[in-house]
């Protein structure tokens, strides 16, 4: 079953990846400073692979729903899929990695 969400502010506003970011790659985790919480932090998973991307492109802003579509390479996520991807851009928002404008 494929899952869509309807479009809210939060889908409207771009993510930015934060200028400040420390960040290096360890096994299969990215590790990163965090300014807000005052510490170092491992992200992985769908986190990970959406700072990567993201770093890929530094300085495009990226919509919600544009992020996950990349990610997805084009087939149909299941709502597990796709509230990960959401959990994992709701994770990098709290850490600070991203910001959105």
């Amino acid at each position: 079953m494929e899952f869509r969400r309807p479009a809210g502010a939060a889908d409207l506003a771009s993510l930015f990846l934060s200028a400040s970011l420390d960040c290096v790659p360890l096994g299969d985790e990215l590790i990163l400073y965090s300014e807000t919480k005052d510490g170092y932090f491992g992200v992985s998973g769908a986190a990970a692979d959406i700072l990567t991307l993201v770093q890929r492109t530094r300085g495009k802003g990226w919509r919600r729903a544009e992020l996950i579509d990349t990610l997805s390479a084009g087939r149909h996520l299941t709502e597990d899929e796709h509230m990960l991807l959401l959990e994992g851009i709701s994770t990098l928002l709290e850490l600070g990695a991203l910001h959105e404008k």
